[in-house]
């Protein structure tokens, strides 16, 4: 009986084992640091880059380098920039910034009360002469519908009206034009002072007028 018994008792055993082996060897994984950064899986959001891990500094590169879900934030190595309301070619140092990419200046102009729809309801036009739109600095104003309190985001926009020149500063001045056509609608004027033409380049400026029916 005992023959019997001993082999039996013995497989037992090492199943056991086996069990607790496989279970401590799972918790383990969570300790791997695979790039040698000093940060564990758990903690390190790209395991595979040992620049990018909770301790790092944020860099201008469009990765998220310090893992806080967030990227080109407070780079380290972001440029100033210098507010220039009068477009004289000189920067206000009381007025500068820290950032990645040129501020797209939101918010510069803008105006209300408009209503190119025709539906009763007042719109908000808001510049943004600095914004990156497959160009730097193309410029574009956004018209919002209706009355807003608090934060407004520009891609909750009804139109976009984008520049044609870079740099010409697009919708540095906006507001509503009333009826200029004489349909019902109201119509938007867009200012772009920088706009440069001729064999030269000479900053002779431009007005866009869009009719409001047509948005």
């Amino acid at each position: 009986m005992a023959l019997r018994g001993g082999p039996e008792l013995s497989r037992r055993l090492l199943v056991i084992t086996l069990c607790c082996a496989s279970e401590s060897f799972k918790d383990d994984t969570s300790l791997v640091d695979a790039d040698s950064d000093g940060y564990a899986v758990g903690g390190d959001c790209d395991d595979a880059d040992a620049t990018v891990n909770p301790g790092a500094f944020e860099q201008c590169n469009g990765i998220d380098d310090d893992c806080d879900d967030q990227v080109d934030e407070d780079a380290e190595d972001a440029p100033t920039w210098y507010a220039d309301a009068d477009i004289d070619g000189y920067g206000d140092a009381a007025e500068a910034m820290s950032a990645c990419e040129a501020p797209a200046n939101a918010g510069f102009d803008l105006d209300g009360a408009g209503d190119v729809d025709g539906d009763g309801v007042s719109e908000m036009l808001i510049s943004a002469w600095g914004v990156d739109i497959g160009q730097d600095w193309l410029g574009a104003a956004y018209l919002m519908e209706g009355d807003y309190e608090g934060y407004v985001l520009l891609s909750d926009n009804v139109a976009k009206l984008i520049g044609q020149q870079h740099g010409a500063y697009n919708a540095y001045k906006v507001a509503f034009a009333g009826d200029v056509n004489g349909d019902h609608y109201e119509d938007i004027l867009i200012g772009a002072p920088e706009y440069a033409t001729g064999m030269f380049d000479s900053l002779v400026g431009r007005v866009y007028l869009f009719f409001g029916r047509g948005l």
